[in-house]
């Protein structure tokens, strides 16, 4: 995933090594029939010097649709790799919790651009389509080390599928990481990692949670 999500600033202001160093924001809408959750779409816009890797061979040679495509299919194949860097839980009165499974491979893929910033968009389905009422849900998409700060700008870059509206409603959680993680984030330069097993970045992950009635 670093092929396509890397700094390339050079600075002497210390704290601008630290993690993260490439940003993604996200929106993401709901998919959805009459009586069940069935899937997820993905829209990232990644930051202009992230995008600067993506879109420099596109932008000043070969910008085919054939090689749009391939260089799309590359991002996809390390976001699959990572379970589309997503968590979807479940929670109802017989569970506790449980973890959805996408299927794969996603069920379209497409990657564009805005002025200067690259634009991937994705749909993927689960693997079993989802209970519409008497649930909750809650949503996570992160980059595990990270190196990669993914988020929404507001609640309004998550929508709901129309049959969804009458009985479920959203609310974004922003993370309250302690200030020893906060500090740990800080001191990791561009080439560091976190701790094995760390899964720094769900520390950092704005919560979706999703309440359907």
């Amino acid at each position: 995933m670093k092929k396509y999500l890397l700094w390339l600033l050079l600075c002497f202001t210390p704290q601008l090594y630290a993690h993260p160093h490439s940003f993604v924001e996200m929106k993401t809408q709901f998919i959805a029939d009459e009586v069940a959750i069935t899937g997820l779409q993905m829209t990232w816009t990644f930051d202009v010097i992230t995008s600067a890797d993506v879109l420099y061979d596109l932008l000043n040679g070969d910008d085919s649709a054939q090689n749009w495509h391939q260089h799309a299919s590359d991002m996809m194949d390390n976001i699959i790799a990572n379970d589309y860097f997503t968590r979807f839980y479940r929670y109802d009165s017989t569970t506790k919790s449980a973890l959805i499974s996408f299927s794969s491979p996603p069920i379209n893929y497409s990657l564009s651009h805005q002025d200067l910033q690259a634009i991937l968009t994705f749909s993927i389905a689960f693997e079993s389509p989802q209970p519409l009422s008497q649930v909750d849900y809650k949503l996570f998409t992160f980059e595990p080390t990270f190196y990669v700060d993914m988020y929404y700008d507001n609640i309004s870059d998550i929508e709901l599928a129309p049959t969804m509206q009458p009985s479920c409603k959203l609310a974004l959680q922003t993370p309250e990481p302690s200030e020893e993680l906060q500090n740990y984030a800080l001191s990791l330069d561009r080439d560091d990692a976190p701790e094995p097993n760390m899964d720094l970045g769900m520390s950092f992950a704005q919560q979706v949670n999703l309440v359907c009635r």
